[in-house]
């Protein structure tokens, strides 16, 4: 089963440590504090993913990887 970055880190950032405040994650990573609420009740519609990867990395204390995949085009000759 494929789960979406999306998917992925709303669910590390609802399932994290109580000890890991809100406000602890928005002061280390620069995310607001009410984007992150907001985010943490599913209610951001359209997140950037530049914000859901900060997010991502910074819940899983690991950079995510991306893996290129070269295609190559074919022409009728």
């Amino acid at each position: 089963m494929n789960t979406s970055l999306h998917d992925k880190t709303l669910d590390l950032l609802q399932n994290r440590s109580v000890q890991l405040t809100l406000k602890q994650i928005s002061e280390d990573t620069g995310i607001t504090e009410n984007w992150l609420s907001r985010y943490n009740q599913d209610q951001v519609k359209n997140p950037s993913v530049n914000l859901v990867q900060t997010l991502y990395e910074y819940l899983t204390n690991s950079k995510l990887k991306f893996y290129l995949l070269k295609f190559v085009r074919y022409e009728n000759v």
